[in-house]
């Protein structure tokens, strides 16, 4: 065998390797654990001063816990919604070859990181940066999560009955929410609470249009197809 040949061999041996696939059991228990970890350290946010006398307890649960509190049930939605399209997401699936899995762990990389943008939020909620770095970090998600479904989608990772449509759209929809939170970070600058009233607006109108299946019946009264 000459040395070109052997070449040509080493070549098509490394092109295999990235191409290989695999199955995603792995992948399951890696996402679901940090996305567990991830939603549990957002708890230690929630946090008052020892030995305060009852007076200062009420100050400091009114000044300090409570902001606290409310950023956790937000970040433990917005990582529980990110978690349940994950699931669906892996479920369409059938298995992933080497750069999947390196989105894969660039976009728990951004679920990992979430309880620090959390505690920004919790403790300097008044503060443009604070707000304008939590907006990012969901708007990072979201795009990554996009990129997910393209990558599966253009490279015949789905499972054999998948509608490629139907995963196009949620991919589409995932683009636009990462593009409004991201967008929302420059709305900090001018008014934070601007800025909450457009999350509320996201994620909770979002949320109900889709659950109570309002676009299906719009999409049946005017015949949107």
């Amino acid at each position: 065998m000459t040395d070109q040949e052997r070449s040509a061999g080493a070549v098509r041996e490394e092109e295999k390797g990235r191409d290989r696939r695999f199955p995603l059991g792995r992948h399951h228990g890696l996402s679901d654990g940090v996305f567990s970890i991830a939603m549990t350290l957002l708890v230690l946010d929630i946090k008052i001063p020892q030995n305060l006398s009852s007076q200062a307890m009420v100050e400091a649960l009114n000044k300090t816990a409570l902001p606290a509190f409310a950023t956790f049930i937000l970040s433990f939605y917005v990582i529980g919604s990110q978690w349940m399209a994950h699931h669906e997401m892996f479920h369409d699936i059938g298995y992933a070859d080497r750069r999947m899995s390196l989105f894969n762990l660039q976009y728990l990389l951004v679920i990992a990181v979430m309880p620090f943008p959390s505690y920004l939020l919790a403790n300097y909620g008044g503060q443009p940066i604070a707000v304008a770095i939590y907006a990012i970090s969901i708007g990072l998600g979201g795009l990554m999560r996009a990129r997910l479904q393209w990558y599966a989608l253009s490279n015949n990772l789905l499972k054999a009955g998948v509608d490629p449509k139907a995963w196009r759209k949620d991919a589409i929809n995932a683009v636009v929410f990462g593009l409004v939170f991201i967008c929302s970070a420059a709305l900090a600058y001018i008014s934070p609470i601007a800025t909450y009233a457009c999350w509320f607006v996201v994620l909770g109108g979002w949320a109900v249009l889709s659950r109570t299946g309002v676009f299906g019946v719009l999409k049946q009264r005017f015949g949107r197809k």
